[in-house]
């Protein structure tokens, strides 16, 4: 009889340990998946230095477990710029923030028509014009994302939420966009 116990605060950062809990050694493989959004992960276990897997395939640790022993998995999660498949019109010049599986968007209530939001930086460029912000006070805790954007051709900083917890802020008179446009 094995149990594994497992430590996260995933989907708000990478930091995956599986625990083995039990009362005796066993002989199983354990498979992790690494999301394919993750370039790369590390993962460390007893006895193993720091193997590196690409995203998208499996991690399998073939040995004896031993009540105790911990795997530490860890996905990074830059925030990214993701760009449409420009063959795709309705989605063209725009872009898509996530960190790693979390969708974010602007949640605006009459402050600015949503219409009139522009981003002028490209991918390569996230780190330096998007800042996060850890809201504990906020449905439990969620990362915010604020960037550098521009609102009727304006310098603006935007704030974006998770897609998962829109409309949690203000009723009825709310609008969202995931796909931000592009200066």
């Amino acid at each position: 009889h094995v149990k594994l116990n497992i430590d996260t605060r995933y989907p708000h950062d990478g930091h995956i340990a599986v625990t083995v809990e039990g009362d005796t050694p066993t002989q199983f493989a354990l498979r992790l998946r690494i999301p394919a959004w993750c370039e790369h992960a590390t993962a460390t276990w007893p006895t193993q230095a720091a193997t590196h897997v690409s995203g998208g395939e499996y991690l399998t640790i073939d040995r004896e477990w031993h009540p105790g022993d911990t795997v530490t998995l860890e996905l990074p999660m830059p925030v990214r710029m993701i760009l449409p498949d420009p063959r795709v019109e309705a989605n063209r010049d725009q872009a898509v923030f996530a960190k790693g599986p979390v969708l974010f968007c602007l949640e605006t209530h009459s402050r600015f028509p949503v219409e009139k939001v522009r981003v002028p930086f490209g991918p390569d460029d996230v780190e330096e014009n998007v800042t996060e912000e850890w809201r504990g006070d906020l449905l439990g805790g969620i990362t915010r994302l604020r960037l550098t954007a521009e609102v009727n051709d304006l310098p603006a900083t935007l704030a974006l939420i998770p897609w998962s917890v829109r409309a949690n802020t203000e009723p009825d008179n709310a609008r969202w966009i995931i796909f931000l446009p592009l200066a």
